[in-house]
């Protein structure tokens, strides 16, 4: 035995001589996994190959370290030691049990020195110009991460150095160290804080490229979180207002950055509200911003600052008219055909809807969603559809249309006309102003004031001119108010109630089927079911699958009276079986 182990020991040291560059390190590998106590010149040997230099061998190298490192030198469940934190006066070097223990404490300081050297190695590759070797780099430092325990094993230093690299110049490395984070605070749930305070520190790190800190935000927005963990997204939510706020002091917030910050409040603000009695973490003073941003930025972002006004003012109890309107005004933006948030912008319309307890403006609304289907696609006017039907659900009386009164008393007084008084607090008030021809009528009016109250209401500082040829008619009756205006600013005095759903009429003889048999049933009253989704279901590339994949002619067997006279494998024809869409009719809705 003695022999062959002799024998083995010269093939290993000729191999690691004479070898080529795969069986050098196979060597170095097998020796070190043998006994790593007495071969740390094999360690040496490895480590001296992870270098820019070589990059067939740095490759291979960091694989081979890689793999000893997680699998036969680190123990998962103890930290690695300096030799001068053992407590050697306790231990005897002249007994053989002493001296061993004393051999395996110095291993182990040298271990720590060697795990030390590889790491920085690491780093040094991961600056490599070789995207490959960078990114070679950087998923061994993912792999030393995930494979250690993060409470007992130091990976500050690992953790920072692989956040270093979200600002690397190839976008290729960059976006592959904000999915290994994502990867690492999967596989890891406890380190997440760790990581999220290094990654602000990145953030707000001076100096530092605008590309680093995308990338930063664009980790941060992707993270998961859980029910239990209130005060890290609350932070994250902080983080965010407060990088916002700085970029536009700075007046360097690009449409980009924009979608990214709200994308990542919108994630984290539904965790950070639930058992929050210190609050959110989203300031007052930054809503006026955001409702800035709504009518300045793009159909897109202004759906994603929407959605975040709706989630923090719903944690508020306090929808404002303020909300309704910039969601009011939204809803006729003829950049909704083309966007990409079409579902985020009908959720949150529903949404609105259903928390709206002013039944005049959800009516409002519902006609402009009508009318928006009048010249919208089939694809979103059938999923605008959808909406008015849930909405119908749960307010059914909606389509109801009041009656104006001819009398004046049960006119609402909406032009300074006298009214019902409860219509009348309904609409804005007008005044008119005093005229010169109405002199003579005040001064026969001035006795009758004396036994009026000494106290009156005060009055607004606003005063709206009307002339009398709008308030009153010919005969010097008051007028009725005036209908629907389309165009209101305010969603409330628009008067949709006071309208009816014409536009249902026009839908149920449109040129689409489907949106044609969605206001129809709509129109009787009767709810849209719909299990599928029709943003998707109904658009022309779906609609024109259905012809470009057509079923074909059905197979038949031939009879045995006709006479093959060619082989049996080049007469049969494959059989072809559509599956999923392919397999509709085209004919079928």
């Amino acid at each position: 035995e003695s022999r062959s182990r002799s024998s083995e020991m010269r093939w290993v040291q000729t191999v690691i001589s004479k070898g080529v560059l795969a069986d050098k390190v196979a060597a170095h590998t097998l020796l070190i996994q043998e006994s790593p106590v007495h071969n740390t010149a094999s360690l040496d040997a490895l480590l001296a190959m992870v270098t820019p230099k070589g990059k067939k061998e740095c490759v291979m190298a960091i694989d081979a370290l890689r793999d000893l490192f997680l699998s036969d030198l680190l123990r998962p469940d103890e930290k690695l030691k300096a030799f001068s934190q053992r407590p050697l006066e306790d231990v005897n070097a002249s007994d053989i049990v002493g001296a061993r223990k004393l051999l395996l404490w110095h291993f182990e300081d040298t271990l720590k020195q060697k795990y030390t050297s590889f790491l920085q190695s690491l780093e040094t590759v991961s600056f490599d110009q070789v995207e490959k070797l960078k990114m070679r780099a950087v998923t061994c430092m993912f792999h030393m991460l995930t494979g250690a325990s993060p409470l007992l094993f130091p990976l500050q230093l690992l953790l920072q150095r692989l956040v270093n690299k979200l600002g690397d110049r190839a976008h290729a490395v960059s976006s592959r160290v904000a999915h290994l984070l994502s990867q690492l605070t999967n596989h890891h749930p406890l380190i997440k804080p760790s990581v999220v305070a290094e990654v602000e520190r990145l953030i707000y790190r001076p100096n530092v490229a605008a590309k680093a800190q995308y990338y930063a935000l664009c980790f941060l927005s992707q993270l998961l979180l859980s029910d239990d963990e209130g005060p890290l997204a609350r932070k994250l939510v902080s983080l965010y207002f407060d990088f916002f706020k700085r970029c536009v002091q700075k007046a360097q917030a690009d449409s980009r950055t924009l979608r990214v910050l709200l994308t990542g409040v919108n994630r984290a603000f539904p965790y950070a509200r639930a058992g929050a009695p210190e609050g959110t973490g989203v300031p007052d003073d930054q809503l006026d911003l955001m409702f800035r941003l709504v009518h300045l930025m793009d159909f897109n972002i202004a759906t994603q600052t929407l959605m975040l006004l709706f989630q923090v003012m719903d944690a508020k109890s306090s929808l404002s008219d303020r909300f309704y309107g910039a969601l009011y005004r939204k809803s006729l933006d003829p950049a909704l055909e083309h966007s990409t948030q079409q579902t985020l912008f009908l959720n949150l319309l529903y949404r609105a809807l259903k928390r709206d307890e002013e039944d005049r403006r959800v009516k409002a609304f519902l006609k402009r969603v009508l009318q928006a289907c009048l010249y919208q696609t089939p694809h979103l006017a059938c999923g605008m559809l959808v909406l008015v039907s849930e909405v119908l659900k749960i307010r059914p009386k909606l389509l109801e249309t009041r009656s104006f009164d001819a009398t004046a008393q049960d006119a609402p007084s909406t032009n300074g006309i006298a009214g019902d008084a409860d219509d009348d607090s309904e609409d804005e008030h007008y005044e008119d102003a005093p005229d010169d021809s109405d002199d003579d009528n005040s001064l026969a009016l001035k006795p009758a004031s004396k036994e009026a109250p000494a106290t009156t209401a005060p009055k607004s500082s606003w005063v709206h001119t009307v002339s009398a040829s709008t308030s009153r008619s010919p005969e010097g009756k008051p007028r009725a108010p005036r209908g629907y205006e389309p165009l209101a600013r305010n969603p409330l005095y628009c008067r949709a109630e006071h309208s009816a759903a014409w536009e249902l009429r026009h839908l149920s003889q449109h040129h689409h089927p489907t949106v044609a048999l969605f206001a129809s049933r709509v129109l009787s009253g009767r709810p849209v079911a719909y299990p599928g989704d029709p943003l998707q279901d109904f658009t022309l590339s779906r609609f024109l699958d259905r012809f470009v994949y057509r079923n074909p002619k059905r197979w038949r067997r031939p009879t045995s009276t006709r006479r093959r006279t060619w082989p049996a494998r080049l007469w049969q024809r494959r059989q072809y079986v559509p599956t999923g869409v392919h397999k509709m009719h085209v004919l079928s809705r």
